[in-house]
C-alpha cells in the first residue's frame, strides 16, 4: 500500500511541476534557497519537513519587523538579501508561496496558510508605508546615458540594450535576458521585427517593432556579436571577450550603472525603463491600445499604473 500511495504522490508532484511556468519555478527555487539559509543561520539546522508552524510564524515577523543582524547580515552577504532590514508583505507573500508549494509537493499540508500567518501578512501590510512609484526614465536620460557609450563592444552592447528596453515597448530585465538572435528579424531598412518571449506559460510571444536609432544600436551590437544563433545579450570579458547570457539581474546591474555613470538620479532603476517608455508614448498623445500592445498589458489598470507626469490626460485628449 505505502508503495501505491508513494507512486501517487510521485505523479501528483510531477504534475505540480508540469503545471508551473518557467519563470515560476526559477521563482520559487530562489525563494526556497533564501528560507533555506534562514532556517540555517537561525536555527543551525537543516529545514524540517513539514516546517512547524511556530517557526513559519517567526519567519514572517523577523522578516516584516526586524532580522538579528547577524542572520541580517549574512544573507546580505550571501547574495540572498539586497538590503538590509525589513522586507515588504508582497515579498512574503511570494516566498510563503514558495515554500507551501515545496510542502504540496511533498504530499505534506502546509503551515504557510495557518491563521496567525495569514494574520500576521494582513498587519504587516497595514503597517508598511506606501510604496513609492517607480520614477520613469525620460527620453533625454536616456540619451544621456547611451551618449556614455564609447565605441568599444561593451559600450556598442550597452547601448542597444538600453535602446532596446525602452524603444522596444519598455521591456522588462526579464525579458531581455531571453531575447536570442533568432529573435531578431530584419523588417526593411533601418527596422527589426522582435519576438519577445514572456515569462507565464499562458502569454503568446509578443513581436514588437524596432525602429529608427534603437534599430542602428540593435544592428550595430548584431555585428560586433557576429553570431546566428543563441544569446542576444552577453556577458563580456576582460578585452572584450564575449561569453554567455546576460542574468536579468545583470541586466538591471548594467542598466543602473549606465545611468550613474550619466549622472542621472540615483532613484531610476531598470524598471523606470518601462514607466518611461509607457509615460513617453502617453505625453506624445498614443492611444492606450498601442501602447499595451506593444508592452504586452493585457489590463488597463496595470498599464496605468506605469504613467507619469499627466501622461493619461494627453493620451485621452
Amino acid at each position: 500500500m505505502d508503495t501505491v500511495n508513494d507512486t501517487l504522490e510521485t505523479k501528483i508532484a510531477a504534475l505540480l511541476e508540469a503545471g508551473r511556468a518557467p519563470s515560476t519555478h526559477s521563482c520559487y527555487a530562489r525563494d526556497m534557497e533564501y528560507v533555506e539559509a534562514w532556517h540555517r543561520l537561525t536555527f543551525g539546522a537543516p529545514l524540517p519537513w513539514p516546517a512547524p508552524t511556530e517557526r513559519v510564524v517567526r519567519f514572517v515577523a523577523e522578516h516584516l519587523t526586524a532580522l538579528p543582524a547577524p542572520v541580517d547580515d549574512a544573507l546580505c552577504a550571501a547574495g540572498l538579501k539586497r538590503f538590509a532590514g525589513p522586507v515588504r508583505a508582497t515579498t512574503m507573500r511570494r516566498r510563503l508561496a514558495a515554500w507551501s508549494a515545496a510542502h504540496h509537493a511533498r504530499g505534506l499540508e502546509s503551515p504557510c496558510r495557518a491563521p496567525r500567518v495569514r494574520e500576521l501578512l494582513r498587519c504587516g501590510r497595514r503597517a508598511e508605508a506606501p510604496v513609492r512609484l517607480t520614477p520613469a526614465l525620460s527620453e533625454t536620460q536616456l540619451a544621456a546615458a547611451v551618449s556614455r557609450c564609447d565605441r568599444s563592444v561593451a559600450g556598442v552592447r550597452d547601448a542597444a540594450l538600453l535602446q532596446v528596453a525602452f524603444w522596444a515597448g519598455g521591456r522588462r530585465r526579464s525579458e531581455l535576458a531571453r531575447l536570442d538572435v533568432e529573435d531578431v528579424q530584419p523588417a526593411g531598412p533601418g527596422r527589426y521585427w522582435l519576438t519577445v518571449r514572456r515569462g507565464k506559460r499562458r502569454h503568446e510571444p509578443l513581436v514588437v517593432a524596432v525602429r529608427d536609432e534603437a534599430a542602428t544600436a540593435l544592428g550595430a551590437w548584431l555585428s560586433a556579436l557576429g553570431a546566428t544563433s543563441g544569446p542576444l545579450f552577453r556577458r563580456l570579458f576582460r578585452g572584450g571577450r564575449i561569453g554567455g547570457r546576460l542574468s536579468a539581474d545583470g541586466i538591471a546591474e548594467i542598466l543602473e550603472r549606465r545611468f550613474a555613470a550619466a549622472g542621472l538620479p540615483a532613484a531610476l532603476s531598470a524598471h523606470s525603463v518601462r514607466a518611461g517608455y509607457v509615460s513617453t508614448a502617453g505625453q506624445a498623445g498614443r492611444p492606450l491600445g498601442e501602447v499595451m500592445a506593444a508592452t504586452g498589458h493585457r489590463s488597463l489598470g496595470s498599464c496605468l499604473r506605469y504613467y507619469r507626469a499627466g501622461g493619461t490626460a494627453r493620451s485621452c485628449a
